[in-house]
């Protein structure tokens, strides 16, 4: 029996079970249920954990696990005043929904391709979009605003970004009016203004944000100086997609390649909120596992052990991986213990 403890200090090898390790107790855990199999843990501090904020994943076993988070381009189900709004709108040409076409132009001129409030509304402007469902947003990618490479102070400047899940709250677009939503924090709080040039000028900032929302507006405090216009060219929301954490073991070496194995994890989620996945040859080709049990531990978190998960149709190899899939950056990862 072998045991590979790894937690955000370093890595160690254990040869008992006399500290009282996370991963030592996770593997006491995992031997008391199941009887002449070898095993290898790993594990973290109690308090701890893959996916949480204290304990990134990028350092949490001297990176042996990781995060690798989906994330993808979220649109509206329509580009229409319906679900993209504005406090206010300048006449003719220049509704919201063309701000997240992507059928609208980066470049040239800004008829049908921006959204500019109405002439003189340079402060205090809401901008309301309708996802259709909810989505976490975890970024957002803008083309401030420019006509022919020129007005470019009619960008938008300083912005606070908010989502909520209420349709009553998407409705309203008095500025002052917060009820229903929740500030997300930015990378940024002020938008750049667009170069002074008819071209692309794509910028990205990140968001600090774990809950999915439906609905998410910016709130544009001001522009850059035009005393006549504000707007904004382009906006892409990114968002994370299901399974949002990824956490994989290193490779387990053995003698022999296994035709299955199971993994156990400690987790403060719900077991339906996990996938478990084992690879025989090195992380390269997985196979899920199909089916899993649950206990409750004293402390309210969850010790979830997989069935055997058959390796008879992947390549044969005897490099053993482990792969847990998370359904959201709030379901921390404890510790996995792989068992063949």
């Amino acid at each position: 029996m072998g045991i590979r403890t790894n937690n955000v200090n370093g890595v160690e090898n254990l040869s008992s079970l006399e500290d009282a390790s996370q991963a030592q107790l996770l593997l006491a855990r995992t031997l008391g249920r199941i009887r002449g199999y070898r095993s290898a843990a790993d594990g973290f501090q109690s308090d701890e954990g893959v996916n949480s904020d204290e304990s990134d994943s990028f350092y949490d076993a001297v990176q042996k696990l990781f995060r690798n988070t989906s994330i993808a381009d979220v649109f509206p189900s329509e580009y229409s005043e319906t679900t993209i709004k504005a406090t206010s709108t300048l006449a003719g040409s220049f509704s919201p929904h063309q701000v997240l076409n992507p059928a609208s132009t980066l470049t040239g001129s800004w008829d049908y391709n921006c959204w500019l409030a109405a002439v003189n509304s340079v402060t205090n402007q809401r901008f309301h979009i309708d996802l259709g469902s909810a989505k976490v947003l975890v970024g957002v990618t803008y083309e401030n605003n420019h006509h022919i490479g020129g007005v470019t102070d009619s960008g938008a400047r300083n912005f606070t970004l908010w989502g909520s899940n209420s349709a009553d709250a998407f409705a309203d677009l008095t500025y002052a009016n917060d009820a229903g939503w929740t500030q997300i924090v930015a990378s940024v709080s002020e938008l750049d203004i667009h170069v002074s040039a008819n071209q692309a000028d794509p910028k990205t900032f990140t968001v600090d944000n774990s809950i999915a929302y439906r609905y998410y507006a910016f709130k544009f405090a001001n522009g850059w100086g035009s005393d006549t216009y504000l707007g904004i060219r382009h906006i892409i929301l990114k968002a994370a997609l299901g399974g949002v954490t990824v956490t994989q073991s290193v490779a387990s070496e053995l003698d022999a390649s296994p035709s299955s194995a199971r993994v156990m994890v400690y987790h403060n989620g719900e077991e339906a909120g996990l996938s478990i996945f084992v690879s025989r040859d090195g992380g390269n080709t997985f196979a899920e596992a199909a089916s899993a049990s649950t206990v409750e531990d004293i402390d309210g978190r969850k010790w979830t052990l997989s069935a055997p998960i058959q390796l008879a149709d992947t390549p044969e190899g005897n490099e053993l991986v482990y792969k847990v899939v998370t359904d959201d950056r709030a379901h921390l990862i404890y510790g996995a213990s792989l068992i063949w």
